[in-house]
């Protein structure tokens, strides 16, 4: 608990407050949690953010400043991310020209809508980014890398891609076309498979399951709820492309 704390006192020594984000030109890069299997192996050679951040910016204009914003769940006391964070790692990312840590608590979405890009290591908020019409570069293999519209750099022979950055909006028709293919081949029958003792009917949005009841609910209704806010909603917005 107490080296979580500390590590939160070093992360809002080092922040910088934007006051008005929408003059801003930036690209945000939405850090993952460390140790996790999103970088650890899924980010491939770019599993070190400090040497990522590095070839991004210069590999970026150097008038592009790069928002970092860290993992909220890095601060959580039950995990162990001191063991990745500390004084010097922050410093070695603000050393970068143009580059600051951005409040970690603040809402993301204000960020990415503001933004010109995002970029991640296999993070969630590279689709909710592609969602939200934002330009979106993914180091290394996400679950969304299938997506055609998202710009997935998989390898270091790849770098080159980042000059995309600046040339497109993803198609929001390869996006919805995505979605309703992992809604009908992947996201179902994961909350079945994943909760093992219980099958959720989507469309009547009930739970069946007695073993199921005297187990912790909130654990499965995460799952739930995450799928319907980042997917469903996505689906069925007539707006949406």
């Amino acid at each position: 608990f107490f080296k979580n704390k500390k590590l939160i006192n070093i992360y809002n020594s080092k922040k910088t407050i934007i006051k008005d984000i929408s003059k801003e030109k930036y690209v945000l890069f939405c850090s993952q949690m460390q140790p996790e299997k999103t970088t650890f192996p899924e980010a491939g050679d770019f599993q070190d953010n400090i040497e990522l951040l590095k070839i991004i910016r210069d590999n970026l204009p150097s008038d592009i400043k790069i928002f970092y914003r860290e993992h909220p769940a890095t601060f959580m006391h039950f995990h162990n991310c001191y063991i990745y964070r500390n004084s010097k790692y922050y410093e070695n990312i603000c050393s970068n020209k143009n580059t600051f840590l951005v409040p970690y608590n603040d809402d993301i979405f204000n960020y990415i809508d503001k933004s010109i890009a995002v970029i991640t290591t296999t993070g969630t908020s590279g689709i909710e980014a592609a969602i939200r019409g934002k330009t979106v570069i993914n180091f290394g293999n996400a679950w969304y890398s299938a997506c055609k519209s998202i710009i997935n750099i998989k390898n270091k022979k790849e770098i080159f891609k980042l000059e995309k950055i600046f040339e497109s909006k993803p198609n929001l028709i390869d996006i919805k076309n995505f979605l309703y293919y992992l809604d009908d081949n992947y996201l179902r029958s994961e909350l079945e498979v994943r909760s093992g003792d219980f099958v959720y009917n989507y469309k009547d949005k009930k739970l069946f399951s007695e073993n199921f009841k005297k187990k912790n609910l909130s654990i499965y209704q995460s799952e739930i709820n995450k799928y319907e806010k980042y997917f469903i909603r996505a689906l069925n917005d007539e707006n949406f492309c």
